[in-house]
């Protein structure tokens, strides 16, 4: 995959792009996989196995009314099944698996919610120390659901979270 540097706010930001070579037609899945790990052959990352959870069981829903309309077949998928209720679960899943496989005992991200709390779930199955940094302004709802599972660091604002995060991970990993 490719790595570029961006800068966003004043802030540096790492994008990856992965490349993914997939067949034409069917997919087939590991079916004695759990979670993402039934993509496992098509996704240029190793999974640990045992991070996975139920993630990617989530319905696929036609969305009949729309189809009519365009005359197409439109479908939704309902990401709320995931165990936090976010897409954001399924790329967890690699990032934990990531710290996993290098021996890292602590993780963090900056974050105004629904990655934070999907961090503290994949996080708390792999038993690493997950450390959130937060802006001020989050919602009491999240806020309640990352304690339960992570550290957290106030900040000002999220810019003033990602400068923080990157200032601690410079030192402490």
């Amino acid at each position: 995959h490719g790595h570029k540097e961006h800068e966003m706010g004043g802030v540096p930001m790492n994008l990856w792009t992965p490349h993914y070579d997939l067949p034409n037609g069917r997919l087939h899945l590991a079916e004695s996989k759990r979670g993402i790990g039934i993509f496992s052959e098509y996704i240029p990352f190793s999974i640990q196995e045992e991070v996975c959870s139920d993630e990617c069981q989530t319905p696929l829903l036609s969305l009949d009314d729309l189809s009519k309309f365009y005359s197409l077949d439109i479908y939704l998928k309902d990401e709320g099944d995931n165990p936090t209720g976010s897409f954001k679960d399924r790329g967890m899943v690699l990032m934990v698996s990531d710290a996993v496989q290098k021996g890292k005992n602590r993780i963090a991200i900056p974050s105004t919610g629904n990655a934070a709390i999907s961090l503290g779930y994949y996080g708390g199955i792999a038993d690493l120390e997950t450390i959130v940094f937060v802006p001020e302004t989050i919602s009491q709802e999240k806020l309640q659901q990352i304690k339960k599972r992570s550290l957290l660091m106030f900040d000002k604002d999220l810019k003033e979270s990602y400068e923080h995060f990157f200032e601690f991970c410079c030192y402490q990993f």
